[in-house]
């Protein structure tokens, strides 16, 4: 199957998910309040953090089942990494339940109206870590046998179900925060006894068995690396979360949070296509070039996220006074074109990280992640300091542009010698002027449109592979996407 077909099956399985949160949360923020869903968003954070227990085995399982093929040691792998990850998991959950209730009570500013909730949710939340670490494995073995169909119908339904679910929870038995966590756990344990049975059927495992000896050196020669990045990278996304909580309160965290998670929904497109390049770079499918590959997959990549970008400045106070009110667009619109400019940046360093990780040098990316710790705790301390939320912001897309240079540099790449990449950088400066002068609404709509029509008909025009992408997102039957293999 083509990259462009398990792209265009990967992004389809995030969107359905996105649409229908961003349909629910005015109805969250109206039955359990902004301090409720503050509450809520650092306790999926804290969560969030403890994916650290697994140890990199999820992504060593796609790369050495990708690497593997049809050998049937790949069955073995994937036993040994399902053995391995639900130990660590366990674990995981006994910490949690240790380590908790500190944190929601003695560092976090939580209301006291919501401590008795959350403590009552924790065998719930230690629960979830387990089957977080099994889930990964899954995910990771269909990945590497390029299943994405099944992946993204899987994670897809679980996604909406996510939304759904505790919401409906919410109506039908108050605003509590226990039952809407508790509703949550048993949502992903569905999902994970349905990707095991996919798995079964799919993956060609042969009969359970337990961990053996050589697949754990195999497993960890790869993951221990990832496994450093699995530590760092969670506890430095939730950072600048867990500070605005200390500091400032939940209801600050809300209005940080909404253009936050707005803003990392950009992330789907470079997530979904580095999902299916990276099979094909450990494998070398069809015999392409992996560097060709790379810079291929990147200018395709770019000419698909500037132009989404320009627009989501210019128009970000617009989207967020017609969805949650003009409060809300006045505290969280500057806060949102900020962070949506370092999801973008981002968003092309996935590129280069997964060539590293696919090249068998993970160990580049984690040594990147430890020394960025100590820079990026001082610039959100900073900013927090000296500009509040949005300084947070503005530190965030600092850190953002020293990791993403990084990256890049370790792979011999140079995005500015990429024209695109010039003209975006422009378009999206100019983009910010104009979102921070707030020209009249008649003459700055007809800017703003005229600014997003121009990026997108450049992009379009200097990147054929764009017309390609755009035809097989129309008629995915006959989808084959303009990157070699």
């Amino acid at each position: 199957m083509s990259v462009g077909r398990n792209t265009i099956h990967n992004l389809g399985g995030t969107l359905i998910p996105i649409v229908v949160s961003l349909a629910t949360t005015p109805a969250y923020l109206h039955l359990i309040g902004l301090a409720g869903y503050g509450a809520l968003s650092v306790v999926w954070m804290v969560l969030v953090f403890f994916t650290v227990f697994d140890p990199g085995l999820s992504r060593a399982t796609a790369y050495e089942i990708a690497r593997r093929g049809d050998q049937p040691r790949g069955g073995q792998v994937l036993w040994t990494a399902l053995a391995l990850n639900a130990s660590f998991g366990i674990a995981g959950g006994a910490l949690l339940l240790c380590i908790a209730q500190p944190v929601f009570t003695e560092f976090v500013k939580m209301p006291t109206p919501y401590r008795p909730a959350l403590a009552a949710s924790l065998p719930w939340l230690a629960a979830a870590v387990p089957l977080g670490t099994i889930t990964a494995v899954l995910n990771g073995a269909l990945q590497g046998r390029q299943k994405f169909a099944l992946i993204n119908m899987v994670n897809s339904g679980c996604g909406v179900a996510l939304q759904i679910v505790p919401l409906g929870v919410a109506w039908g038995f108050g605003a509590g925060l226990a039952p809407i966590i508790a509703s949550a756990v048993l949502v992903r344990l569905a999902t994970a006894l349905v990707l095991l049975g996919f798995v079964v059927t799919h993956c060609g495992t042969g009969r359970p068995r337990g961990a053996r000896l050589g697949e754990v050196k195999t497993l960890f020669a790869y993951g221990s690396w990832i496994s450093i990045s699995s530590l760092i990278v969670p506890f430095l996304m939730m950072l600048d979360k867990l500070l605005i909580a200390s500091w400032l309160g939940v209801a600050d965290v809300t209005i940080y949070a909404l253009p936050d998670s707005l803003t990392r929904r950009l992330s789907i497109v470079p997530s979904a296509l580095v999902q299916s390049l990276f099979p094909r770079f450990a494998a070398g499918a069809s015999g392409a070039a992996p560097r060709a590959l790379l810079e291929t997959s990147f200018v395709v990549l770019l000419a698909i996220l500037a132009p989404v970008t320009v627009a989501g400045i210019v128009f970000m106070h617009v989207f967020f006074r017609l969805w949650l009110g003009a409060e809300v667009a006045n505290k969280s619109g500057a806060i949102g074109e900020i962070l949506l400019v370092a999801i973008f940046v981002n968003s092309l360093a996935y590129l280069p990280s997964a060539f590293l990780q696919a090249a068998g040098r993970p160990s580049l990316t984690a040594k990147f992640h430890l020394l960025e710790i100590i820079p990026h705790i001082l610039f959100l301390l900073l900013g927090l300091r000296c500009g509040g939320l949005l300084g947070v912001a503005c530190a965030m897309l600092a850190i953002t542009l020293i990791d993403a240079s990084l990256l890049f540099a370790a792979s011999r790449m140079n995005p500015l010698r990429v024209p695109q990449a010039r003209i975006a950088g422009l378009l999206i400066a100019l983009s910010l002027s104009l979102a921070a002068v707030r020209l009249p609404d008649g003459f700055g709509l007809a800017l703003d449109f005229g600014l997003v029509g121009a990026c997108s008909a450049y992009m379009m025009i200097a990147t054929p592979g764009l017309l390609t992408l755009m035809k097989d997102a129309a008629l995915p039957a006959a989808a084959k996407i303009a990157l070699p293999g």
